[in-house]
């Protein structure tokens, strides 16, 4: 799987500015940070929570930088 941070390179070559591809990984992990406070009860929630930030992680590309 590729993720963002991978693909930055061929986004620049692209055009996609340096910046909105910082802007669009700074809004996932600050999306990942409010999953982190979001109350859930019950293993049908609290799996698809895990899962929703589990993929933000894969999108972004953390998962393999702090070893996860």
């Amino acid at each position: 799987m590729v993720n963002l941070k991978q693909l930055t390179t061929a986004l620049q070559t692209l055009g996609v500015g340096r910046k909105h591809i910082d802007n669009a990984i700074e809004e996932l992990e600050e999306l990942l940070i409010d999953l982190e406070s979001v109350p859930v009860s019950g293993r049908k929630s609290v799996d698809t929570m895990l899962g929703c930030m589990m993929a933000i992680d894969m999108i972004i590309g953390e998962e393999k930088e702090n070893g996860r």
